[in-house]
């Protein structure tokens, strides 16, 4: 063989060296990728599952609320029925006073 042919075939055999390499590298990168998307595909499933507990939960503050309201719903009728009881009783008191005084 002559000298370029060599020099050819040595060149040839450090680039067939270099490409394997780079196979396996980009093989190494797919089965990553694979493992990858079964991480994601499974992450979907916790998903639907936070998805539930979110709507759970909602629907206890939802519940929770209604509560709130109906206790400031009480409240309210509470302190209209104190308010005129007070009115009632002062009333009464500034009757008795104007009928002691005279």
């Amino acid at each position: 063989m002559s000298k370029n042919t060599e020099i050819l075939v040595e060149i040839l055999s450090d680039e067939i060296v270099k490409l394997e390499k780079l196979v396996l590298m980009q093989k190494e990168n797919i089965l990553q990728y694979e493992e990858s998307l079964k991480i994601a595909a499974n992450s979907e499933i916790s998903t639907k599952r936070l998805e539930e507990v979110i709507a759970f939960w909602n629907k206890l503050f939802n519940i929770q609320k209604d509560q709130i309201k109906d206790l400031q719903r009480i409240q309210l009728i509470e302190n209209k029925s104190n308010r005129f009881i007070t009115y009632v009783l002062l009333a009464v008191s500034v009757l008795l006073l104007t009928i002691k005084l005279f």
